[in-house]
């Protein structure tokens, strides 16, 4: 029922009944909580080369027409979404195909729906957790590229911090 109520409010344009307002409920709250992000960040494991069934799910229940999607505008612009995952094996983020082991579709499927909503940045960050020597190096590796984007996008906190702490620092002093 719920499919119906979103098709006929959010495709058709048509009010809805207490009733199938009901069935939307969990949804648009879902909806509103993604939407008063400025910057999401989704971390998970990768199940079977892709995302797990609860982030799946969670992604097609904030994905909705006219609120976090559009065919004619960026709905999601001046945001910026991280997926952040760890697999068994070795996949590269900027490559899919169905040539192993180019199998990763969290990230393929990161970036067509997070862009198809229109976020400003769509940042991926994939690495394996396969014997302890490769996983030590490899979540070094993925701890600078967070530390990178973090940096990215904060860099105006970091300043308003930098300036705080020097003003606080310069406060203590005088006293």
């Amino acid at each position: 029922m719920s499919i119906n109520s979103y098709y006929k409010r959010n495709y058709n344009n048509q009010p809805l009944n207490s009733i199938e307002a009901k069935y939307l409920e969990k949804n648009d709250a879902l909806i509103k909580q993604f939407k008063s992000a400025s910057q999401i960040v989704l971390v998970c494991p990768m199940h079977n080369f892709g995302f797990p069934a609860l982030i799946k799910a969670y992604i097609d229940a904030v994905a909705f027409l006219n609120e976090t999607f559009s065919y004619e505008k960026k709905m999601m612009s001046g945001k910026k979404i991280l997926t952040i995952f760890s697999s068994g094996g070795e996949y590269p983020n900027e490559t899919f195909n169905f040539n192993y082991p180019n199998w990763n579709s969290i990230a393929l499927s990161s970036h067509a729906t997070f862009n198809f909503m229109g976020f400003d940045e769509v940042k991926t960050i994939g690495f394996s957790l396969r014997g302890e020597e490769n996983a030590i190096k490899n979540l070094t590796k993925a701890s600078i590229e967070i530390e990178k984007i973090v940096k990215d996008w904060y860099k105006y906190l970091n300043e308003y911090l930098q300036t705080t702490r020097y003003n606080l620092l310069l406060f203590n002093f005088m006293k």
